[in-house]
């Protein structure tokens, strides 16, 4: 199989529960907005010769180069935390490595964006219950 022919099939069978770590953390938010921004270079135009989706993801990923210190910068990641957002990101299949994102990542953040600019909260945050206060 080739590189897009995998990327399309992973596209496909993205899976909706991988965001849930984006809705309480706000850097990994931040790092999946980064990763549009990237430059990916290409190494090669060779046929994946493995099989099995984790294996097959992970050769995606053998395929491609990036800057991972632009990354952290445009993401405002401290340099120690680069790599280990990276990897967060790839093994929640957040990122690809074509340089777009996930789907449903994408929808979430364009949710999150799009309340903030109506004045509503965000979603995945429960409204503050002030009747328990004494006053």
């Amino acid at each position: 199989m080739t590189f897009g022919e995998i990327l399309a099939e992973t596209k496909k069978n993205e899976d909706p529960e991988n965001i849930v770590p984006l809705i309480e953390d706000e850097r990994l938010r931040n790092a999946v907005v980064a990763w549009k921004s990237v430059t990916i270079s290409f190494k090669s135009n060779q046929d994946c010769p493995l099989t099995g989706e984790v294996a097959q993801w992970n050769w995606l990923w053998s395929q491609i180069e990036y800057d991972q210190q632009t990354f952290g910068v445009v993401a405002g990641l401290k340099p120690q935390d680069v790599e280990p957002v990276l990897t967060r990101l790839i093994g929640l299949r957040l990122v690809y490595p074509d340089g777009t994102i996930n789907t449903f990542a994408k929808q979430y953040l364009q949710a999150i964006i799009m309340s903030r600019l109506s004045g509503k909260r965000p979603p995945g945050r429960p409204k503050k219950d002030d009747s328990s206060k004494v006053k």
